[in-house]
């Protein structure tokens, strides 16, 4: 994050619901990969980014194609 910052980035980690210190959905076993990546899409809306390079350490694959598609 911080080596992502120097570079002149801005950098956001962000805590899928049911990690971390978040809370976990309702009914998890129902969550997809499509829902964390409609939170991705709902956090960068909230903050006004319209434009962004995603760096997922796991399932980064999937994750930057879904979120570019979006």
């Amino acid at each position: 994050m911080i080596a992502v910052a120097n570079a002149g980035y801005r950098a956001i980690a962000f805590d899928f619901r049911g990690y971390g210190l978040s809370q976990q959905p309702a009914e998890p076993e129902k969550e997809t990969m499509y829902d964390l990546v409609h939170e991705i899409v709902g956090l960068l809306d909230a903050l006004n980014i319209t434009k962004v390079r995603l760096a997922v350490p796991q399932c980064t694959c999937f994750m930057n194609i879904s979120v570019s598609c979006v």
